[in-house]
């Protein structure tokens, strides 16, 4: 894929007669800045006429400026991956450790419980939790949906980067779709994170999409 430049135009003093500036092919009126088609004698919105001896010495002069396409190309997206990919991986190491620790955990509250630390009803609103699933099943959940979480965690932080560099724009479409995809699993655990979260994702994914232009390969 072709690297696509910015282009921005500014005036300066032209001393030297300068017709026009050439840059990656493109031509600029030195009065008004229009880009010109190629071989004109006339400027198709100023109607200025572009032979060196119509230009007079000192004409403030608009150039051409070629400005790198960097992360700002993609305005605040890459951040929002970035962030994303944190909390993702954050929120993938509770849920984990949860799983792992269930048991534990239970019986924690349990004891808390019998010494009084805790009500009856506050355990009773967690232990509703397992009228639908075991213990067992439930930690099997919770691992899972941690491991779906640090796998669109890290998709996200890697398509974030390539995205604030503008490069390898295939595999910064391909992550961001795969960690717009993960959290879809979530659905039977938290039904709002399991939907909020792909339809950002997606939407993020056709920004990148819709400025694939914009990446150096």
């Amino acid at each position: 894929m072709q690297s696509k430049s910015l282009i921005t135009t500014v005036r300066i003093n032209n001393p030297y007669n300068i017709r026009a500036y050439m840059a990656d092919d493109f031509k600029f009126c030195y009065k008004c800045g229009a880009e010109l088609p190629e071989g004109s004698d006339y400027c198709p919105e100023c109607g200025s006429p572009l032979n060196d001896s119509d230009v007079k010495r000192d004409q403030p002069e608009y150039v051409a400026q070629l400005v790198e396409s960097k992360s700002n190309g993609l305005g605040a997206i890459p951040i929002l991956m970035f962030v994303y990919g944190v909390i993702a991986i954050f929120g993938s190491i509770m849920f984990m450790m949860t799983g792992l620790l269930l048991d534990m955990i239970i019986q924690t509250l349990e004891n808390m419980v019998e010494q009084g630390l805790i009500s009856d009803s506050d355990y009773a609103t967690f232990a509703a939790l397992f009228t639908t699933m075991t213990a067992e099943v439930m930690k099997l959940v919770l691992i899972v949906e941690g491991l779906l979480l640090l796998l669109s965690g890290i998709s996200a932080l890697v398509s974030g980067r390539y995205a604030s560099k503008l490069v390898k724009f295939k595999l910064c479409f391909t992550l961001c779709l795969l960690a717009s995809l993960l959290p879809l699993g979530l659905l039977p655990f938290d039904v709002l994170m399991g939907i909020a979260l792909p339809v950002v994702g997606f939407i993020i994914c056709y920004k990148i999409y819709s400025s694939k232009d914009m990446f150096k390969d």
